[in-house]
Parts: C-alpha cells; structure tokens; sequence
C-alpha cells in the first residue's frame, strides 16, 4: 500500500495518532459496533461491565446523590429518622385512628393511644410507669350548690333548735349570690322536696360531701359580768323516723363558745363540719344556741349577716 506522506509507524491506528476533536459523527458509520473492549469505560461503584453491557448493581451501597426521585416505591430498608426533615409528617401522612384517642407512650415508651372518654370526664395523671386515662373527676370538679341562710332578727336565751326568723341572705339583695339548687329550711308544715320536718331543720337538695357552717354574734346587757353562750351544729342521720321527723334524733357534732366577761360586752363564734349526706330524706341538720345566759341576745339582721348558716356542697359521698 502507497502512501502520501510519512507511512505509520504501526499498522494500527492509536489514540496517540488522532488529533483531539478531529472524529465526528459524520466519521462514524450508522451501522457501527463499537465493542466495550474497544473503549476506555471501566466499572464503578455499584456498576458492572459485562461483554458489550453497562449494567446497574441491584443492590447498591454507595450511591450518595441521585437528584430527585419522580416515581416509584420504596421497597428498601427503613428510612432512619436523620433522613426525615423536620416538620415534614403531615397529619395526612399519619396512620387513621379512632375519634377523640390521644397519643402517648407506654412503659416501654412505645407510642399507644388514650381510649377516648365519656362526656364530663378529664385526663388524669394514673402514675409513673403507665399511661394517662379518662376518669370522672372527683366531685364534678367545681361547686353545685352554696346557699346561706340568716337571722332577720335576734333572741334572748337560749333556743336549741332556732326556729324562727330564718331567711334566705340572697332572696331579696342583688349583691348576695348562691349556685344551684337552695337548701331547704323546713317550719313544721310546708312541704320540700316531698318532705315536711320540724321546724328549724335543714335538709339538702342533693347527696354528696356538704360544708355545713354556722355563725353568731352575742351582745350582753345583763347585770352580771360572767356571761356565755354556745353555738352548735346538730346532725340526725334518721330525719325521717316519727311523723314529718318528729321522732328523729339530733347529735351534737361541732360547737364554738362566747364568753362575756363584763356587763355589756360583744362576741362572735362559728363552727362546721363536713356532713356526708348519703341519704336526702334521712340526713338533716339543725343549729341551735345552748346555755345562753339570760339578758344575752343572739343579733339578727335583714340587711347583714349576723348569725345563721351556710352550706357548700364540696363533692360526691
């Protein structure tokens, strides 16, 4: 074979012969078959050469960026927390649960859902080492019923029940309040709640731990310088026995004490207890004013409270 110019060094032509830049497309034939071997591609990380074939590792380890992934399903290992971003788990993306179930963690810290509760009930703590629960609150959480009752007018002596001058403090002053439902004062005959007792007795419209206090305030004008009153609290857990009450026995259960060291002089005392009313019908109280000396005045007034009773349901029995 002749040649124009210098004849090659070798009968092959090497990449050290070409120019870079001088093969086009146009040099190539379409129908050309360049093998692997011929060319300078070798196998990566998580890339095979195979004869003429670039093949894709099924598994790979290494790949640390890929752009952005459009379609498909991730049928890997679990993605570790570190790859989530924060703030990126919508509620949409959350599993579906029950109306009204709270999430929180068991002993084991695993998350667990709260039982949805009834109307009325709260969260409530039930200790270390297991989750929070539903629960009633334990005397509905607030105060049903306070009521107050006063003396419009006072007495000399003593009257073991009080039995007359009673009125309700809120029934005709706009600045005085109860809540709910009223105590009943009972005179003998009227009838409350399906019941008539005697006079001076309380009864209470609904069961439940009741706060029951009572209030004096003595003057003296006698004409001795020792002088005393005692103010008490009576209860009967029987109210009902005899006709209307009257068979019902009364135990003094609190008591607080004046003593009048001159021959006109002032004082006050109060006492109360809490009275567990199980029963409406049968659990009543009284207030009375025992060993009051003669020309000592318990006060009463229709426009203040001097001397009467008041009554605060606290919670359930």
């Amino acid at each position: 074979m002749g040649y124009v110019g210098p004849a090659p060094t070798s009968a092959k032509v090497t990449s050290s012969d070409i120019t870079d830049g001088t093969i086009a497309n146009a040099d190539i034939a379409s129908d050309a078959a360049i093998v692997m071997s011929k060319t300078a591609l070798s196998a990566g990380t998580g890339l095979t050469l195979s004869t003429n074939t670039l093949n894709v590792d099924a598994a790979q380890t290494g790949i640390t960026s890929v752009g952005t992934i459009g379609t498909g399903t991730w049928q890997g290992t679990a993605i570790a927390t570190g790859y989530i971003a924060d703030d990126a788990i919508t509620l949409a993306k959350m599993a579906s649960g029950t109306d009204g179930n709270i999430i929180s963690y068991d002993a084991s810290g695993n998350p667990v859902a709260i039982a949805t509760g009834s109307d009325g009930q709260v969260l409530t703590s039930t200790g270390a080492g297991s989750p929070p629960a539903f629960e009633a609150v334990v005397g509905d959480g607030f105060i049903e019923n306070a009521d107050f009752w006063r003396l419009t007018g006072g007495f000399n002596g003593s009257e073991n029940p009080v039995t007359s001058n009673w009125e309700r403090a809120a029934s005709d002053q706009a600045d005085f309040g109860e809540i709910g439902t009223q105590v009943y004062k009972h005179d003998g005959s009227t009838t409350f709640d399906s019941e008539i007792r005697p006079s001076g007795t309380f009864t209470f419209p609904q069961t439940g731990m009741w706060l029951v206090t009572a209030f004096a305030n003595c003057v003296t004008a006698s004409s001795t310088a020792d002088n005393q009153s005692a103010l008490i609290i009576k209860v009967s857990l029987d109210a009902d026995a005899g006709t209307n009450g009257d068979g019902a026995t009364y135990t003094e259960r609190a008591a607080g004490f004046i003593a009048l060291y001159s021959t006109t002089g002032y004082g006050s005392a109060s006492c109360q207890l809490i009275v567990d009313v199980t029963n409406k019908t049968n659990v009543a109280v009284q207030m009375g004013i025992r060993d009051q000396s003669a020309g000592t005045y318990s006060n009463g007034s229709s426009t203040a409270n001097q001397t009467g009773m008041s009554f605060i349901r606290l919670g359930d029995t």
